[in-house]
């Protein structure tokens, strides 16, 4: 038997197309799951619920690992139908970019890391565990950011989560510039992989929230593709600044000034993510499920 239109009863999503502002009815004491779930096959412009949506444990480091439970919310689950019929287009690629520059900083940082540890041996005179620590320590750091990060972006929202990464990779980036011993740059390293900990799974269920259901898969494997652009990143740098990885250059033409180049190496680094930070600021939006999980009307 065909299905009838949404009741009365059930929660009409009125507005969804600018984000991250979501503007929906609730109506109190809606049907059974099971009947909700029936009624949203016809919504919209009859577009159907893909059966992907019901599925579980889609995303990582999120609240919105069973998708059952939270697409039982009639708000949530017309916000789900509306971006599916949007489709995907300049919207969905800007978040992408919002989101990828965390792989991209991690992939600078951790390939200027291994160029730096033989200047930082010839400066420091480090022992090879010492060498071996400073390039491994970040590990450590991401993963102790993953345990925080579902909760923080359950608690205040991916984008809040995503824009304390980069703010934290930039500063600690930055300030690894400024060590002058092997125990300060190993707690430096270790920020900045707290700083990278915390932002990947927040950009892992971000964008599936904010793609189409069938796209979700392609658009993760995309964002893989910004670490390797990370590291061409710092290999650009490396060639500028100290290609032969002696520690010390000129700079400055005619004075020729000696500068430390691991130091400039660190600057270098650091820089995408106090740029993604400073993009994210002005365009990356909030999760719309998260929204409409919340109620946030206007």
């Amino acid at each position: 038997s065909s299905l009838g239109p949404p009741t009365p009863r059930d929660a009409r999503c009125v507005h969804v197309l600018h984000f991250p502002s979501i503007r929906c009815q609730r109506s109190p004491g809606g049907g059974a799951a099971a009947a909700l779930r029936s009624r949203l096959q016809v919504v919209g412009r009859g577009a159907r619920v893909p059966s992907a949506i019901f599925s579980s444990g889609r995303n990582m480091g999120g609240g919105f690992n069973d998708d059952s439970a939270l697409l039982s919310d009639p708000a949530v689950a017309q916000v789900q139908v509306r971006i599916d019929e949007m489709g995907f287009g300049g919207f969905q690629m800007l978040a992408l970019l919002c989101t990828g520059g965390v792989m991209m900083s991690e992939g600078a940082e951790m390939l200027l890391m291994g160029c730096m540890t033989s200047m930082l041996d010839q400066a420091w005179g480090l022992t090879s565990f010492i060498r071996g620590l400073m390039v491994s320590i970040v590990f450590a750091g991401f993963a102790l950011g993953n345990l925080v990060s579902g909760k923080l972006g359950d608690t205040y929202g991916r984008r809040p989560t995503i824009l304390m990464s980069y703010f934290i990779m930039g500063t600690a980036g930055f300030l690894t510039a400024t060590a002058t011993c092997a125990p300060v740059m190993i707690c430096l390293r270790m920020l900045v992989g707290v700083g990278c900990g915390i932002g990947f799974p927040s950009i892992y269920a971000l964008i599936p929230e904010l793609c189409p259901t069938k796209l979700r898969g392609a658009v993760c494997a995309c964002m893989i593709g910004f670490m390797p652009l990370g590291e061409m990143y710092a290999a650009l740098g490396v060639i500028l600044i100290d290609r032969n990885l002696t520690g010390r250059t000129a700079f400055g033409g005619k004075w020729q000034s000696l500068h430390d180049t691991w130091r400039v190496l660190c600057g270098w680094g650091a820089l995408p993510a106090f740029l993604f930070l400073a993009l994210c600021s002005a365009l990356l939006p909030e999760s719309p499920l998260l929204l409409a999980r919340r109620g946030r009307i206007e």
